[in-house]
């Protein structure tokens, strides 16, 4: 029953809350911003800068590891509400996804 109404809710699977509740949202804000400056490239890109950026704290991929999530990719798909992940061939491209705060903000403005 639970499961239905998640889907009739278009609510994300249990597990994929409680995935997404570990990731430290230190992490969420500062991928948050990299995304908002290099909308649109590969994610390669967003993970160099992070390390780049972020020298002293570990990398993205050290972090998915700790959380035990695969890939950074997968760690991405975990936060929908902040990046958003599309497949260009062989690439993946990142997009930022404002929030709804933003947009409204955005609609008031026009």
């Amino acid at each position: 029953f639970e499961e239905d109404a998640r889907d009739f809710l278009r609510l994300p699977p249990k597990e994929k809350e409680q995935a997404r509740a570990k990731i430290p949202e230190e992490v969420v804000e500062r991928v948050r911003g990299l995304v908002r400056t290099l909308d649109g490239q590969p994610l390669t890109v967003l993970i160099m800068q992070y390390k780049r950026r972020y020298r002293k704290d570990k990398s993205l991929q050290d972090i998915a590891r700790k959380l035990g999530i695969p890939s950074v990719s997968k760690l991405f798909r975990l936060i929908p509400d902040v990046v958003r992940l599309t497949r260009r061939g062989a690439d993946v491209f990142v997009h930022y996804e404002p929030s709804p705060e933003e947009i409204e903000e955005s609609r008031r403005k026009r």
